[in-house]
């Protein structure tokens, strides 16, 4: 248990020091996103391969699931608890900024459709009521079940693979 919860805090490490560097970089989220998904499926694996070194008889699939969902579950608790300290103390501005753009974007697509001033209006006013999205506890709260579903469908997709009897014979 300890080490899962090395490789957790280790891929937590990981991921914070990348999200300075996209946004002092200044690129976009989606690399933050990727990162996370490959660390996903990183932590899953090490849990299913230290769960097989560990113990000498055959695991069941569900053994080798919970042994993956460990140190996927840890990091993601963890990268979610970052999350809300990183948008509602480090960085508060950023998700109101992220809001204001995406409404500024969606008002110079309905301007080149060439809506009405009025049907704009009605349409800044819907999106600025979706605005409560934006605040840290739900942002983090939503990633935290997004990134929880990932990661069992990404655990249970490679304990499949990996209990596959060549895959498993080389490893």
């Amino acid at each position: 248990m300890k080490k899962l919860n090395q490789i957790a805090l280790v891929f937590l490490l990981i991921s914070i020091l990348w999200k300075f560097t996209v946004y002092t970089m200044y690129w976009g989220n989606e690399y933050n996103f990727f990162l996370a998904l490959l660390l996903i499926i990183i932590a899953s694996f090490l849990g299913i391969y230290l769960q097989r070194k560990a113990t000498q008889e055959r695991l069941s699939f569900v053994m080798e699931l919970k042994a993956a969902l460990q140190p996927t579950a840890l990091y993601i608790l963890f990268y979610s608890i970052f999350l809300f300290v990183y948008y509602k103390f480090i960085n508060p501005t950023y998700l109101p900024n992220l809001h204001t753009e995406m409404i500024n974007a969606r008002v110079e697509e309905a301007k080149g459709l060439e809506y009405t001033t009025e049907q704009i209006q009605q349409m800044v006013d819907g999106l600025e009521s979706a605005g409560v999205i934006y605040d840290p506890f739900l942002w983090s709260s939503i990633t935290l079940f997004l990134l929880i579903f990932v990661g069992f469908i990404y655990s249970a997709l490679l304990t499949l693979i990996l209990r596959i009897s060549k895959v498993q014979q080389s490893f």
